[in-house]
């Protein structure tokens, strides 16, 4: 937790000098990227395994798929961001849980931990989640699952996204509110850049380039079975078909400048 700072003597000292000493303020930069990496990879393969019942050995190449997006080299540079891709797994089994169970409690523990680590990707993984909830509702009546029941869920997320926030609200709304103060959001329209060419290119592998298109690549075997989805016959239409859609919607992500500011927030 970066933004987290300690009174010990030394006003405004960063935790990580209280138990690193400053010339290894590096090799603590090294070391806490590398367990981040090992723990989004571990919560990720974890999640393949527990939601969908996979082989060890598929569930961790996916997952390292996962951790090698470029995403997450971009990131590298900040550490702290890294955070919401180990909890991007989780969250998405809590919204799994809420629908099968109606158990509340991870999800709110979830949101709440997210955003006390870095209210900023929280942000973005509260948008995520509502992409999830829809993917796991169109399951849910696939298989069987009364929609007046999947709209109960609904209202138990909303629930559980506002107690999330209630609960660490002290971590994010002082930031905020001096935020809105001194320095309000911008209102003016955003320039969108990426060309459909560019978004097409950041699917491939070394096809993507800094500041020039999207950051859509999260390896070949990923990249395969997502075009290949829409085929399975075992998997139910409407499943197949709001996969496709959600393909769709965060690609567009990258060409629309309203989709662009929703996403970035502040």
């Amino acid at each position: 937790m970066g933004h987290i700072l300690v009174l010990l003597g030394k006003p405004r000292e960063p935790l990580v000098a209280v138990f690193w000493r400053r010339p290894h303020h590096a090799l603590f930069v090294f070391v806490a990227t590398a367990l981040k990496l090992g723990c989004m990879c571990s919560t990720m393969a974890w999640y393949l395994r527990r939601r969908f019942g996979l082989w060890r050995t598929l569930a961790f190449a996916l997952a390292m798929c996962f951790t090698c997006s470029t995403w997450t080299i971009t990131q590298m540079r900040n550490p702290q961001w890294l955070d919401a891709l180990v909890l991007l797994p989780l969250l998405a089994w809590s919204v799994h849980v809420l629908i099968r169970d109606r158990r509340c409690t991870p999800l709110v523990a979830t949101i709440a931990y997210a955003v006390v680590t870095c209210w900023y990707t929280a942000y973005m993984l509260l948008a995520f989640l509502f992409l999830f909830f829809a993917m796991e509702a169109i399951a849910a009546t696939a298989h069987g699952v009364e929609a007046r029941l999947v709209l109960r869920c609904f209202g138990l997320l909303v629930v559980c996204v506002a107690t999330g926030l209630a609960l660490s609200a002290v971590t994010f709304l002082p930031t905020v509110l001096q935020m809105l103060g001194t320095n309000a959001p911008a209102t003016a329209p955003m320039t969108v850049d990426a060309a459909w060419r560019e978004v097409l290119s950041g699917t491939v592998i070394f096809g993507w380039q800094r500041d020039a298109r999207p950051q859509l690549i999260a390896g070949t075997l990923l990249l395969v079975l997502l075009f290949a989805l829409p085929f399975v016959r075992s998997v139910p239409l409407r499943v197949r078909v709001t996969s496709v859609l959600s393909a769709v919607f965060l690609m567009l992500g990258t060409q629309n400048a309203g989709l662009q500011l929703a996403w970035s927030g502040f």
